[in-house]
């Protein structure tokens, strides 16, 4: 029995990669995949946006998935942070969503917490 139970344990060991051998952006986009219950292929978009973020000079960010009553899972770019007024929101394809209504925005706001965040420059 005890044979098997480190055989177990050694499949499982290697089995498993490790989070921190993913880098920053990586890790991001495979968060947002397992949210949006999509595939990595599906989400290079969201990649490319996060390099863009890290090479523009400047660019403060911070990148959210945000589960929403309305749209589902909202992909949120907030690139000042006081507020969401220039919050750049898209859907988990990469589709620019369009929806200021007062209620939507509070809901990202209230979305916008530690556990939803992907990515941040700061």
């Amino acid at each position: 029995m005890k044979r098997y139970l480190c055989y177990a344990a050694l499949l499982f060991a290697f089995a498993c990669s490790s989070d921190d051998d993913l880098s920053k952006e990586d890790f991001a986009v495979q968060k947002a995949c397992a949210k949006c219950n999509l595939g990595v292929s599906e989400m290079l978009w969201l990649r490319s946006k996060i390099i863009t973020a890290e090479t523009t000079n400047g660019k403060a960010t911070s990148i959210y998935a945000i589960e929403t009553a309305s749209n589902g899972v909202v992909i949120v770019d907030q690139p000042v942070v006081m507020s969401c007024l220039a919050c750049a929101r898209y859907d988990c394809k990469g589709n620019v969503i369009v929806n200021e209504s007062v209620a939507f925005m509070q809901e990202l706001q209230a979305g916008m917490s530690k556990e939803n965040l992907l990515y941040s420059t700061f």
